[in-house]
């Protein structure tokens, strides 16, 4: 990889770096994975200059000056490896943390929640920066740069996210969000709210002072469907594991009648499920 500029771009860079957007776009957060694959595509991208010979050593060149992305970059990075720092826009490592942004939007059955990961960054000034952003402009003038000495030629700087509305993903309108935890291990986590404003087309901040928000970790619930061929009397059986939001309605079931019923309407969702793991009992076909 140390061998080729172009390789060691290819093979470590940008993998680096892909790895940190796919992760964010997963349903799943917790162990800072994300925050760890976010330092691991600032470290790459602000030591490729080391491996640059027209753009190591000091000052930089005009192309990393005129970047404030990569100014703060260096901050960034400063931080991670060395800890609180009394200059800089980052003043310590923890600032630059894992983020749940939460989204309402409205349709026709009324408002629904979008959740999404973002690694953010406070600046001693207050702001705060998407590390997404951050590590996506940084990407970009490498490979402008690259591009402008003849390297990278198939490979052209990462467009900005368009934004589009979300489409609903639950009747409730919650928006699902895996958390993952080590037991004995402090979960550390933030959460921003935010909405969208249908007429201006633009995302607004929702202002949380005053409120408490409450939420309850549940192991996924088990229940035991059982399906009947009409024409034969055979019946299949299975165990599933229901989804956070059949979780959550099955747990405000008070009786084992409702808890019954309520297995009984998950039967045509389930049904493929249970036909390739169910266990077949009681009137077989005979041979």
């Amino acid at each position: 990889m140390f061998d080729d500029l172009e390789a060691h771009f290819l093979e470590g860079v940008l993998p680096a770096y892909s790895s940190f957007i796919e992760s964010l776009k997963s349903d799943t957060a917790g162990l800072s994975s994300d925050l760890r694959l976010g330092k691991d595509a600032a470290l790459a991208l602000f030591h490729l200059r080391e491996h640059v010979p027209w753009a190591k050593g000091k000052p930089w060149p005009v192309f990393l000056t005129a970047c404030p992305e990569f100014v703060l970059l260096q901050d960034i990075v400063n931080v991670f490896k060395h800890g609180p720092r009394r200059d800089g826009q980052v003043a310590k490592p923890t600032d630059i943390y894992e983020t749940t942004v939460m989204t309402d939007y409205e349709d026709s059955d009324g408002t629904y929640h979008h959740a999404e990961k973002e690694v953010t960054i406070q600046l001693r000034d207050g702001s705060l920066r998407d590390m997404k952003v951050v590590l996506r402009t940084v990407l970009g003038i490498w490979i402008t740069e690259f591009k402008s000495r003849g390297l990278l030629g198939r490979l052209e700087p990462p467009m900005p996210e368009a934004h589009v509305i979300p489409t609903r993903t639950t009747a409730s309108g919650a928006a699902p969000m895996n958390l993952t935890a080590l037991q004995g291990v402090r979960f550390n986590r933030s959460f921003r709210r935010q909405k969208f404003n249908h007429a201006t087309g633009k995302i607004e901040p929702i202002d949380i002072t005053g409120h408490t928000y409450q939420f309850s970790v549940y192991e996924p619930v088990e229940a035991d469907i059982v399906m009947t061929n009409n024409e034969t009397g055979q019946k299949i059986e299975g165990t599933v594991k229901l989804s956070a939001e059949e979780t959550m309605h099955y747990r405000t079931l008070k009786t084992d009648e409702e808890r019954k019923a309520f297995e009984a309407t998950l039967a045509p969702k389930y049904a493929r499920q249970l036909l390739a793991n169910g266990t077949g009992v009681g009137n077989e076909p005979s041979s």
